[in-house]
């Protein structure tokens, strides 16, 4: 059953009118429902019920909210039906229905990432569209920051594992970049290598020398004779 029909459902049996999904830090609510289009109708108990479609933005934040593996690919194809302004002005109104507020720093930066990434807006920017206080958005940065490390942490190892997958950089022949979707990588994974270029090429120069130290000295081989000619 949709998450509308559960609602119009619930409107029918008397339970107070409410739409959520379950996230890592609590529940999220979707207070509008009766604003969303109709898309059919159910006789239930003797009443006609709407059944109502979420709007594209709910969707999409819902989804950023929980992060499953299963919702992620389908963040992008959502983002394309919306625009960054009103998927931002969505984010501001479900904002305060977040349950904990204490927890709710660890909720906003699931959004913020996917909007950074989905309409390739900065971090900084999004921050300030979304006007989170300078309490949250500290918060945002700081668990953020910590999410950075472990990100990396892990491309690094997984560089280590399979430094096969890194390669020379065709746009620019001194740095390298790394095949993260063919090693299996975690997708927040895959978005911080693809956000810090200059970060991934380091890492990969360095994994390639400790992993294969054979194609490391050829390709600083290759560069020495690139610069000669």
């Amino acid at each position: 059953m949709s998450v509308a029909a559960e609602s119009c459902l619930r409107r029918v049996s008397g339970v107070r009118k409410r739409t959520s999904v379950n996230t890592l830090w609590g529940d999220i609510a979707v207070n509008d429902i009766d604003e969303s289009p109709a898309v059919t109708a159910l006789e239930v108990q003797g009443h006609i019920v709407a059944i109502r479609a979420l709007s594209a933005e709910t969707m999409y934040l819902l989804k950023a909210a929980a992060y499953r593996p299963k919702d992620i690919p389908d963040l992008p194809l959502i983002a394309a039906k919306c625009s960054s302004q009103s998927l931002i002005a969505k984010a501001k109104q479900m904002f305060p229905w977040y349950a904990d507020r204490n927890a709710f720093p660890q909720y906003a930066q699931r959004p913020a990432r996917c909007v950074v990434r989905d309409f390739n807006l900065g971090l900084e920017a999004v921050h300030v569209l979304f006007e989170l206080s300078d309490a949250v958005s500290g918060k945002v940065k700081e668990i953020r920051a910590g999410l950075q490390v472990q990100f990396f942490a892990m491309a690094r190892a997984a560089m280590v594992r399979r430094p096969d997958l890194i390669e020379v950089d065709l746009r620019d022949r001194m740095s390298m970049i790394f095949d993260a979707v063919a090693v299996g990588a975690p997708q927040e994974v895959i978005d911080t290598l693809a956000q810090h270029p200059r970060e991934t090429s380091d890492m990969g120069i360095n994994a390639l020398k400790m992993a294969d130290l054979k194609r490391h000295t050829a390709w600083l081989a290759a560069l020495a004779r690139s610069k000669k000619s």
